[in-house]
């Protein structure tokens, strides 16, 4: 069985020599690791697939309808697709000796470094699968195991990677928020490596958002106030398929699911409230973005609101449908947002901007110098 390494690159992959693999590799996009190499890093990822092959067997019968033996697999492909803030992530592509040009499945690895991320990673992992078998709903990718391995150098320095196993959403693509026209405009940028970028308008692509707010929205826990918590557009959790009609989104990551506040002492008064900074917090951080996910800050168009706010209805039916809402009718929260103010709608989001402080003060100040056209913004989709 042949082991094949790759770099992500648009157009075609590209196999590193082993010059390239010997550089340092990178903790988060800027960092580099002290004494890891890229080399080190696909080691750990091959002896994660050679120490699960059992459960990579069993899965390839799952999704090919076939028992496969490992003699039948000619090559493994390795591609190092992103070096993300948290996590770094790779495609496993399966290739099988009758048809060797054709790739017959392929898995995501998603890898954290050192051994809080790893915790988190393992946390992710328990509540992805807690989520789906809740809601079955299909935002979120199919997780099928992770483990802990130890690397040392030959300082002796030690680290741990934390590798997880999940399903590859093939055709989906992150995206990011950007200006033309100087700053006049802004438009959705598509990253496709496949079959070239593409650029939408934020009109164009307003079934994103409203699918993006669905989404978030059908894991909303009505009774608990549980939702999933630190999700950002800046890092790629959300990804999208534009070949669907209409466009198909997929949530990535699930770094916290919990109330966003400490609700006990107004529950007391009415359960809607923790559904209402649940909303306030979705239409705001669902206009936050980074240009390429990693530089200015950008804050999305009013459009934006309009198409969150459908989203979160949808959202709402679904529950409803489903047997998670048992409160009340959503059109009766629907009829409570339109009754306030925009000093009312200001006045409410205080203790949201306290949680966001508490999160990244840097984030909150461009918060807060868009936070008065975004309450006119909100209160207009409201009531248009």
């Amino acid at each position: 069985m042949e082991i094949t390494r790759q770099i992500s690159a648009p157009g075609r992959d590209m196999i590193p020599d082993q010059e390239y693999l010997q550089r340092p590799f990178l903790i988060d996009p800027k960092t580099q690791h002290p004494f890891l190499t890229l080399a080190e890093y696909y080691n750990m990822l091959e002896h994660f697939v050679f120490s699960h092959m059992d459960v990579l067997l069993c899965l390839l019968k799952k999704k090919t309808g076939q028992k496969i033996s490992t003699d039948q697999i000619s090559r493994i492909t390795i591609t190092s697709e992103k070096h993300g803030a948290f996590l770094h992530i790779s495609r496993l592509c399966v290739h099988l000796a009758s048809r060797p040009e054709r790739v017959l499945c392929c898995f995501a690895l998603s890898t954290a470094i050192g051994e809080s991320r790893g915790r988190l990673l393992a946390r992710e992992f328990e509540t992805i699968r807690t989520l789906s078998a809740k809601y079955d709903n299909s935002w979120l990718p199919e997780v099928y195991l992770t483990d802990s391995f130890q690397v040392e150098n030959t300082n002796e320095s030690k680290e741990v990677f934390t590798i997880m196993l999940s399903q590859w959403l093939d055709g989906f693509c992150e995206w990011h928020l950007d200006f033309y026209h100087g700053k006049s405009a802004q438009y959705v940028h598509i990253w496709d490596n496949e079959n070239g970028d593409k650029f939408l308008t934020v009109e164009k692509a307003g079934e994103l958002f409203r699918k993006i707010a669905m989404a978030l929205t059908c894991y909303y826990d009505v009774l608990n106030y549980d939702q999933i918590c630190l999700w950002h557009n800046a890092a790629g959790d959300f990804i999208v398929r534009t070949s669907d009609r209409p466009l198909d989104v997929k949530l990535t990551t699930v770094r916290d699911y919990r109330p966003l506040m400490d609700y006990r002492s107004e529950v007391l008064y009415h359960p809607f409230i923790p559904l209402l900074y649940f909303f306030l917090d979705l239409i705001l951080r669902i206009r936050l973005d980074r240009i390429n996910g990693t530089g200015e800050m950008i804050w999305g168009q009013p459009e934006i609101v309009r198409m969150a706010m459908k989203g979160f209805q949808d959202g709402m039916a679904a529950l409803l449908q489903k047997g998670h809402y048992p409160i009340e009718q959503p059109e009766d929260f629907i009829s409570l947002l339109k009754t306030f103010s925009r000093e009312e709608v200001i006045t409410i989001m205080n203790p949201l901007l306290g949680y966001y402080r508490s999160l990244n003060s840097t984030e909150c100040d461009f918060i807060e110098s868009h936070i008065k056209d975004h309450v006119d913004d909100v209160v207009t989709a409201l009531n248009g």
